[in-house]
């Protein structure tokens, strides 16, 4: 009779150590996941940024009438930041 009130308790006793170890691996996902997040937002506005400097670059090459120069500018601008209608106004005029 001893044995199975010892293999109850040995049970109830994994169960919970199983749940404590799902509960911390569902707070280190939500963890990296709110990193992630982070380093995206980072990311985006770094490619803005430097898609903003190439804007004005080209816009200072377009000054000058150096129209290659501008247009590989405005081009670039683009492919770092793909919804840049000034890059795409810009490239157009």
């Amino acid at each position: 009779m001893r044995l199975p009130v010892i293999f109850g308790t040995v049970t109830t006793i994994a169960l919970l150590f199983t749940s404590l170890i799902a509960s911390t691996n569902n707070a280190n996902a939500a963890q990296r996941q709110t990193a992630r997040i982070r380093n995206s937002d980072r990311l985006a506005q770094n490619s803005q940024q430097q898609a903003d400097n190439l804007l004005t670059a080209g816009n200072q090459k377009f000054g000058t009438r150096d129209y290659a120069g501008a247009i590989a500018d405005f081009s670039r601008a683009i492919q770092i930041a793909p919804n840049f209608e000034k890059a795409f106004y810009n490239r157009g005029v």
